[in-house]
Parts: structure tokens; sequence; C-alpha cells
């Protein structure tokens, strides 16, 4: 009785998945190959430029966190998808990016927050974009000082107060 619910249900949820396609799925008109196999190049590609690639936040507080947005453009003359938005690390958060092709002509963003707890110093956090474009990756930064002493809690002494115990 078990197995034949467990099969009903498996096999329900499998029909149900057949007939909802996807929907943003990627065409052949999407892809594009910047060379014909003479060598030949065809019209262009889809292009990003972004307004900038580096946000300075200059010096920040240790403990807190900054959010700022890349804006960038499709300048190419076929549609721009972007793959995949990679932080180098745990403190970069990715909030929000086009997860439709963004059409030529078209512009977009890209919104990370950066949190400073557990930075002290320089730091340069970089956010790998993977696109259609040629070249495929693009690098953003963030990058800034960090300044102050970290605290751990309230019931926690700060860094100096640990040092001079010492």
């Amino acid at each position: 009785m078990k197995r034949t619910l467990w099969s009903l249900l498996i096999f329900g949820l499998l029909m149900q998945a057949c007939q909802n396609p996807a929907a943003h799925s990627v065409t052949s008109d999407m892809i594009h190959f910047p060379a014909t196999a003479s060598g030949d190049r065809e019209e262009s590609g889809p292009e990003i430029v972004f307004d900038e690639d580096t946000f300075h936040f200059e010096m920040m507080a240790v403990g807190t966190s900054v959010q700022h947005t890349f804006q960038f453009k499709n300048t190419g003359h076929r549609p721009l998808i972007i793959g995949n938005v990679q932080p180098s690390c745990g403190c970069t958060v990715l909030k929000d990016w086009p997860q439709d092709p963004v059409q030529p002509g078209e512009a977009s963003q890209i919104t990370v927050s950066f949190n400073a707890t557990g930075s002290e110093g320089w730091v340069n956090k970089t956010i790998l974009v993977s696109t259609n474009c040629e070249p495929k990756d693009y690098i953003l930064h963030i990058q800034g000082n960090i300044i102050g002493l970290e605290v751990k809690g309230p019931n926690t002494k700060s860094g100096v107060e640990m040092k001079r115990e010492r």
C-alpha cells in the first residue's frame, strides 16, 4: 500500500514538472560566436558596459556595512545574459542581478552589500560577473579602508583592553 502511494506521488510530481516548461529558457539566438569558421567577424554580440567597475567607500567603521549598485548597459546587438554573479567572500552579499536577458540598448544593475565585521585595514573585495559577452568574465571591486576596533559583544573586552592586560 505504501509503495503504491509513493509511486503515485512520485509519478504525479514528475507529470507536474513536465507540464511546466521553464519560463526563462536560453534559445540559440542568444548564443553568439564572434567569428565564423572562415574567420570573418559577424555583427557584434552583446556588450556589457559598467558605469564604474570599482566602488570606493573610502573609510568605514568595523562592524558596519555598505550597499552599492553597479549600473550597466548592453551596448551590443544581441541579448546579454548574465549566467552567474559570484562575490569573492562571505562578507560580500549579492542582493540582486538580472535573471532575464538584457536586450540591446537596455540598462540594468547588480546590487551587493559588504559587511565590515571581522575586517580591518585596506580591503579589496571582488565580484565575478559571468556573461555571454566577449570577454565573458568581468570583475567588479569594492575597496576602502576599515577603521576601528571590533567589539565582540556587550560582555567582552575590546582589543585595546585585552592588549593592556597582557
